[in-house]
């Protein structure tokens, strides 16, 4: 039997997505994607991006089904719905936020900045960059630069952008590892927070 990939997993502590209206008592469960996923998250990934990238390129419908590799891909469920995935790809020198997309129904609640913030934990285990390239016409730039982005490059239609790990400190109060799991949203007033353990194959 071929041999179990080994992993770097980290544990991340996120905000509670402020959910509202029917959202706010679905549990919600971050899970890395299946094969059979790949229908559901082409759809979301062109509702999501196809608007702005006809402005400069003619849609190629076969480009993300092609480069999807289950192994990169995290899904975020609201019950048994996908609202929402990122994918992150190991390079040389950085890892790279090939995609990250929130259904249209799901958006404003913090799902985006809970998808970034464990995309950047994975990235900060391995002490490396995380980069990601955003349309010049995408205003999810801005949401890029209020959360630790800076420009370190361009091509002809949209920003190279980059978040550096900061320098290793020692700590005394390291996270405590604990299995990914699922829970039913707390209380609108609540703060709690949730804990996930996410990792690459190496």
């Amino acid at each position: 039997m071929p041999a179990t990939p080994r992993e770097s997993a980290t544990a991340i502590v996120v905000p509670w997505p402020r959910w509202r209206d029917r959202w706010s008592r679905r549990s919600l469960r971050l899970r890395r994607s299946l094969a059979s996923d790949l229908p559901a998250l082409t759809l979301l990934q062109e509702n999501g991006l196809r608007p702005l990238a006809e402005a400069y390129y003619p849609w190629d419908p076969h480009s993300f089904p092609e480069t999807f590799r289950p192994e990169q891909t995290r899904i975020i469920q609201a019950g048994p719905d996908i609202v929402g995935f990122y994918q992150i790809q190991r390079r040389t020198d950085h890892l790279f936020l090939a995609e990250l997309h929130v259904h249209s129904r799901s958006r404003g609640h913090g799902l985006g900045r809970m998808l970034l913030e464990c995309a950047w934990a994975e990235a900060e285990a391995e002490r490396l960059p995380l980069r990601l390239w955003v349309l010049r016409n995408n205003p999810a730039r801005r949401f890029y630069l209020n959360t630790g982005f800076s420009d370190v490059g361009e091509g002809a239609c949209h920003h190279i952008m980059e978040r550096r790990p900061d320098p290793p400190h020692t700590s005394a109060k390291d996270p405590v590892l604990s299995p990914t799991r699922s829970t039913e949203a707390p209380k609108r007033s609540s703060r709690e927070t949730y804990r996930f353990v996410i990792g690459l194959p190496r």
